[in-house]
């Protein structure tokens, strides 16, 4: 197995709602590991990792922000 360090995601990212994300991304094909099986103080957040093809970087950082509730489709406004 040959690994290149290329086209991988491994992020802790801050959500508004924890279950809300886990449940955007799970409706989107996308499994994270909820934020708060790995910490002591209560932080609403997600453990993405994550490898993927370049071609779906788009479509993955829209559904991340949906997820996170930051979520501002600037290209839909042209």
């Amino acid at each position: 197995m040959t690994v290149s360090g290329r086209d991988t995601l491994c992020i802790w990212l801050p959500v508004a709602d924890q279950q809300f994300a886990l449940v955007t991304l799970a409706a989107r094909g996308i499994a994270v590991q909820p934020g708060s099986r790995f910490q002591v103080a209560p932080r609403p957040h997600i453990r993405v990792a994550t490898s993927f093809k370049m071609d779906q970087v788009d479509a993955i950082a829209d559904a991340l922000a949906q997820a996170a509730g930051t979520f501002d489709d600037a290209r839909s406004r042209g």
